[in-house]
């Protein structure tokens, strides 16, 4: 056989080889399976609705979800997955959200009453408001000379929410968060009520009026909200705290019961005060306002 004979001979072989493997191709068309025993890079399983492909710490593909209504994509350990979305980071409704992560103060808020023993820092994720001591600080009955950062609150219906992450325990002192009627180039300096941990647990406290609620709860963290509708020239307050950010405690409530709050633009405000002396310091880990989306 000649060398021409052999090329033609070569050439009918390969061309029966690729009508034998187009066969095996056709024969598999729909019947193929990325996530099979026959990928060694795979963990085998079957395609379900709605399903992803993730790598895995293996490493192979795997497969993995869907998740559960209204479940986002997040990190775990490394690795996609889904899960519920976190309690205090829902979008929905929310007008101002704070994480003070950004170590500057932003332009809404209007800090009251600093000096070198009253000082409102922004930094490592908390806004921390504190108070020398030696130096007497008090939001009470038209006095106003504790350090406090304030903004406007939302009109109509409105949900109010900060957390306290920890906090000095020398007595007479105070911290949390309040409503006030703003007056003239000093706001909130006319009327107040605040939802506030002091040294004894926690309080609902009118200005010039003291305690319309207190109990002895001392645990941290400890989550405040204050929800606040408002009806003509009428208001209705409720106050809660939470052990978890999840879970709510309505600790008061009050219909046409706040005087002059009633009808009028409110300010809110996070503060500390000493009424004696003492030092205080307290660090906010978030502040929101939000009006609630309502059933679904």
């Amino acid at each position: 056989m000649n060398i021409e004979d052999e090329v033609r001979d070569l050439r009918k072989s390969i061309a029966d080889i690729n009508l034998r493997l187009n066969s095996i191709r056709l024969a598999a068309i729909g019947q193929h399976n990325i996530l099979s025993v026959d990928h060694p890079d795979a963990d085998p399983a079957a395609v379900t609705e709605g399903a992803m492909i993730r790598g895995n710490a293996t490493p192979e593909w795997e497969t993995f979800g869907p998740g559960d209504e209204d479940d986002i994509l997040t990190i775990v350990g490394g690795i996609p997955n889904w899960a519920a979305p976190s309690g205090a980071v829902d979008d929905e409704g929310i007008c101002f959200y704070d994480e003070f992560a950004d170590a500057s103060r932003f332009w809404t808020w209007y800090d009251m009453n600093l000096s070198a023993a009253t000082t409102i820092v922004e930094s490592g994720s908390v806004l921390t408001i504190a108070v020398t001591a030696g130096t007497t600080t008090d939001i009470w009955s038209g006095v106003n000379s504790a350090p406090s950062a304030l903004m406007g609150v939302l009109e109509g219906c409105c949900r109010i929410e900060t957390k306290i992450n920890n906090q000095t325990v020398n007595t007479d002192t105070g911290r949390g968060v309040y409503l006030a009627i703003p007056s003239g180039t000093a706001p909130g300096s006319y009327y107040h009520v605040f939802l506030c941990r002091n040294t004894a647990g926690v309080a609902v406290e009118f200005s010039g009026v003291a305690s319309v609620y207190t109990d002895a709860d001392k645990t941290l963290p400890m989550w405040f909200r204050i929800d606040i509708l408002t009806l003509a020239d009428m208001r209705i307050f409720r106050f809660y705290k939470s052990t978890d950010g999840t879970s709510w405690t309505l600790v008061y409530s009050a219909i046409n019961g706040m005087n002059v709050l009633q009808g009028r633009h409110m300010s809110v405000g996070l503060y500390v005060k000493n009424w004696t002396g003492n030092a205080v310091s307290c660090p906010f880990e978030y502040f929101k306002q939000y009006r609630p989306r309502g059933p679904r």
